[in-house]
């Protein structure tokens, strides 16, 4: 018997933790990923091509590129939504991969395929609008600006901590959609797009108020405002670290 019947024969005697399997899990949902992995790098090489082009020519259609830009930020957020297709997860429950092997594939794709290949698909459609002069003096521009004088005297800890809320808004975002696909079993992709846009919202009107309460009567507007961008950061942190806690439990241990 092969090493693949042999693990498929007993799923429990896997040993440790294999690349292998991982790929898999990869291979098993390529039939319908692969549809993601050309659309996205393609759309968004489009709108960054676009992008440049029509702001260098002051076009009107300059807002439908905002627009799919926007639309394109939160199909990168719901990208897991995928995997809410076909009901591949009733197969996947006896595939020989083990909890962590499915845990690696899932954050692998969610977390860094996906946005590594739309974001290398917009600095290609930036590159290549280089070759036309409008976009060219735009972004020749753009990198001979100095940095305003205002975002200079801003504190290094105000900056940094600014930089990462983005992040982990957007890691938080993913996080709550590959939830919302691994725990329901119903409406996957309805409640992966609820989970997502609602904790999104809560988070930052209890950050906002909470804050401002706090801060309000004793630093003035500017003190509550940095108040609430550190106490944002520290929610945000504990949601994504609840919730990255269930979701990683939820794939590992995810039946019919």
């Amino acid at each position: 018997m092969t090493e693949l019947t042999n693990t498929i024969s007993n799923p429990i005697q896997k040993d440790g933790f294999s690349w292998r399997r991982v790929k898999m899990l990869f291979d098993f949902y390529l039939p319908t990923t692969k549809y993601q992995m050309m659309a996205y790098p393609i759309i968004s090489f489009v709108l960054a091509f676009f992008l440049l082009l029509t702001i260098s020519a002051q076009s009107f259609f300059l807002i439908f590129i905002f627009l799919g830009m926007f639309g394109m930020l939160y199909a990168l957020y719901w990208n897991p939504i995928i995997f809410s297709r076909r009901n591949y997860h009733l197969i996947e429950t006896i595939l020989p991969v083990t909890g962590n092997e499915k845990v690696a594939f899932y954050f692998i794709y969610s977390f860094l395929l996906i946005p590594l290949i739309t974001l290398v698909g917009a600095a290609a459609g930036f590159g290549v609008s280089y070759i036309f002069p409008g976009a060219r003096e735009l972004i020749n521009d753009i990198m001979s600006t100095e940095i305003p004088a205002e975002f200079k005297s801003l504190p290094n800890g105000t900056t940094i901590s600014y930089i990462i809320s983005v992040i982990l808004g957007a890691f938080n975002m993913i996080l709550s959609s590959l939830f919302g696909v691994m725990y329901f079993k119903k409406n996957k992709a309805l409640m992966a797009i609820v989970i997502s846009v609602g904790a999104s919202i809560v988070l930052g009107i209890i950050g906002s108020i909470t804050s401002f309460i706090f801060t309000i009567e004793d630093s003035g507007f500017d003190g509550a405002l940095s108040f609430t961008l550190y106490f944002s950061l520290v929610l945000s942190s504990i949601y994504g670290a609840i919730l990255l806690y269930y979701t990683i439990h939820t794939i590992k241990y995810r039946q019919i």
